[in-house]
């Protein structure tokens, strides 16, 4: 009898393709419901409804709703790393590249609140320890991945003088993330609706451009 290995590899490729597939319909499907009210108690059954797919079949892709989200996150983070750098002179003066950096993230929370809850959700300290070692290595390199990128502006920026040198670039990165982050807090919960947004995030950016510069200096 002649055994024809090609056809086995085919109908495994096939197999590859169709689990490749289900898995981005569970992924899909669970970013979806993180636009609902109640996305804090979505579970995998709910998942696994609104994939159109038995609960069981989530459990062959993730042990569990963590490293779903996890999986998400870190996709998201290496696609968002790109978004964010495309195309963009990264050797134009450090404020001008700073601006154009902050306001493709602000544009980033505000294209939708999917996007926002699955940072939020996905950096949490409890979250993480719950993490297989393997997820949570793949997080800390893509947190690493940002911090790498906007240290290393900051470290420009202390060289050619536009940023104090006797503030340590950890506390500067520090500062300017707790004020973006109240930003986006902002934005999404406690901002009445006529509040025009492009005008509070300029003026966020500003307020944060302005405290890195002058971060060195006391006043009163």
């Amino acid at each position: 009898m002649v055994r024809y290995f090609g056809g086995d590899m085919a109908v495994q490729d096939r197999k590859a393709r169709e689990f490749a597939r289900r898995e981005r319909e569970i992924l899909d499907a669970a970013l979806e419901l993180m636009d609902q009210p109640e996305w804090q108690t979505v579970t995998v059954a709910d998942i696994a409804r609104a994939a159109e797919i038995g609960k069981g079949t989530i459990y062959k892709h993730f042990p569990s709703k963590d490293t779903l989200y996890a999986q998400l996150s870190i996709e998201f983070g290496k696609d968002f790393y790109h978004t964010l750098t495309d195309h963009l002179d990264m050797q134009q003066p450090v404020i001008p590249l700073l601006r154009a950096l902050l306001e493709r993230l602000w544009n980033l929370h505000l294209s939708g609140q999917k996007y926002h809850r699955l940072l939020l959700y996905c950096s949490a300290k409890d979250f993480r320890e719950r993490l297989p070692e393997s997820y949570r290595s793949l997080l800390q390199h893509k947190d690493e991945a940002f911090e790498r990128l906007f240290a290393g502006i900051l470290a420009r920026g202390v060289e050619e003088g536009v940023f104090p040198r006797g503030i340590p670039l950890e506390e500067m990165l520090r500062t300017a993330r707790a004020a973006f982050e109240g930003g986006i807090a902002m934005l999404w919960n406690r901002l009445d609706d006529g509040v025009d947004k492009v005008q509070f995030t300029q003026r966020m950016t500003q307020f944060v451009l302005s405290g890195l510069c002058y971060m060195d200096r006391e006043r009163g």
